[in-house]
């Protein structure tokens, strides 16, 4: 993923911020988000924000959820298509690497007993 791709959420939130007229400061005031993680993420410095801050933003900019996700989905190669896919995604991130191997395999061993079974996504 190059910088470009992590900024892009940044770009989107700065302008959605600069839509309303709301300084970063006005916008941590709202949505309950400092004003340090604010300008990070519009920095590109957090290019993965947890589902909570996703929702505090979208709170503060008064804009659905899912237009919020579909904007960071598209800054990312990722696919986040719902919350529960972001919360996935975040859960995913706080396990060890040693666990993580472990769920890529017990997830591979599912998806290869549901196509036996014919339930196919």
């Amino acid at each position: 993923m190059t910088m470009k791709n992590l900024a892009t959420f940044g770009t989107w939130l700065y302008n959605q911020r600069k839509r309303k007229g709301y300084s970063q400061d006005k916008l941590a005031d709202i949505s309950k988000i400092s004003k340090p993680t604010i300008s990070r993420i519009e920095n590109g410095l957090i290019p993965n924000p947890k589902l909570s801050t996703l929702e505090k933003l979208a709170r503060g900019l008064e804009l659905p959820i899912e237009e919020v996700l579909k904007a960071y989905d598209s800054s990312t190669a990722i696919n986040v298509e719902t919350i529960e896919d972001k919360k996935l995604l975040d859960t995913f991130h706080q396990l060890s690497n040693e666990n993580k191997s472990l769920l890529l395999s017990i997830t591979k061993t599912m998806l290869m007993e549901q196509e036996q079974q014919g339930k196919k996504r």
